[in-house]
């Protein structure tokens, strides 16, 4: 593909199309994601909440880290458990 001027476009993004592209800096976890026990997710931690706020949004986030209001402490709940994962009490409505 050209620009205006004949000049070919060099694509500079790593995944255009991907929709999770914002998911893959891992910012919202106490420890990088697989670093856990194996076989464990996210869904399975005591740490993970349903984070509310006004309207119908919500997010999962990690008790252990400071949640910021985007995007990026957002956890991804099936994603790898972190080394600081503790087994659930009981299932949270909503969890996969």
């Amino acid at each position: 593909m050209n620009d205006l001027f004949g000049n070919p476009v060099i694509q500079t993004e790593k995944n255009p199309g991907d929709p999770d592209r914002r998911y893959r800096k891992a910012r919202g976890y106490a420890a990088p994601p697989g670093s856990g026990p194996a076989g464990e997710t996210c869904a399975t931690c005591k740490h993970s909440y349903l984070h509310h706020r006004s309207g119908s949004k919500n997010w999962y986030k990690c008790a252990l880290v400071k949640p910021t209001r985007g995007a990026a402490t957002d956890l991804r709940l099936k994603w790898a458990a972190c080394s600081r994962w503790e087994k659930a009490e009981e299932k949270i409505k909503g969890r996969t």
